[in-house]
């Protein structure tokens, strides 16, 4: 089973339980087999997506401050001039 979609948004992150039921025809088969796996792939090159800001913080005459906060850790650009 591979679990895609909105079905992702069941997952929390931390701890969460894997459920089965197995059934049998009959009380004495020694037949039954059950494997059950749950892994994650996570993009190795994530876009960062902004969250907050960006604001401006610490204005003076000759500098400012310009701040914002993304999802995923990341290198920032500002790109300024006429």
């Amino acid at each position: 089973m591979i679990i895609t979609g909105a079905a992702l948004g069941k997952l929390l992150p931390g701890e969460n339980v894997l459920a089965a039921r197995v059934h049998q025809s009959g009380t004495s088969s020694s037949d039954i087999v059950f494997g059950a796996a749950l892994g994650v792939v996570a993009d190795p090159n994530p876009q960062p997506q902004v969250i907050r800001g960006p604001y401006l913080q610490s204005c003076s005459p000759s500098s400012i401050v310009v701040r914002w906060r993304t999802d995923v850790f990341s290198d920032g650009v500002v790109r300024y001039g006429t």
